[in-house]
C-alpha cells in the first residue's frame, strides 16, 4: 500500500506544470501565474481572494489595501474591485520609471500590475 501511494505521490509530482524561475522574465512569470489552470487561493477578503505564498504575512488590512511582508520587503496591495463591479474600464499606460509595468487581461477581466520600489 505504501509504495502504490509512493508511486501516486511520484507521478504527480513529476506531472504537474512548473515554470523555471531562475532564468524566467517578469513578464512570463506574471502570465503563468494569471493563465494557471490550478486555481489556488489560502488568503480570502471581501471581494477578492489570491495566494499569500508561504513566508509571507498580513500585517494591516483595511478594505481593498493590504500591507504584506516579508523577512526583508514590505509590499502594498490596493485592488479596484469597485471598479470591476460596476465595469469600469481605465486605460493604463504602462510607467517606464517602474521596475514593472504591464497590463493583464485574463478570461475577459482586464488589470494592470504596476511594481515600484519606495525609500
Amino acid at each position: 500500500m505504501k509504495r502504490y501511494l509512493l508511486i501516486v505521490a511520484l507521478t504527480l509530482f513529476i506531472c504537474s506544470g512548473c515554470v523555471k524561475v531562475t532564468n524566467a522574465s517578469l513578464d512570463t512569470l506574471i502570465q503563468e501565474t494569471v493563465s494557471s489552470k490550478y486555481k489556488l487561493f489560502n488568503h480570502v477578503n471581501s471581494g477578492y481572494k489570491y495566494y499569500l505564498p508561504q513566508g509571507m504575512q498580513i500585517t494591516n488590512s483595511k478594505l481593498y489595501n493590504e500591507v504584506i511582508e516579508d523577512a526583508y520587503y514590505k509590499y502594498y496591495l490596493y485592488v479596484d474591485v469597485v471598479s470591476y463591479f460596476n465595469k469600469v474600464s481605465k486605460n493604463y499606460e504602462i510607467n517606464n520609471d517602474a521596475v514593472f509595468s504591464n497590463t493583464l487581461s485574463y478570461d475577459g477581466k482586464n488589470g494592470y500590475l504596476e511594481i515600484n520600489l519606495m525609500e
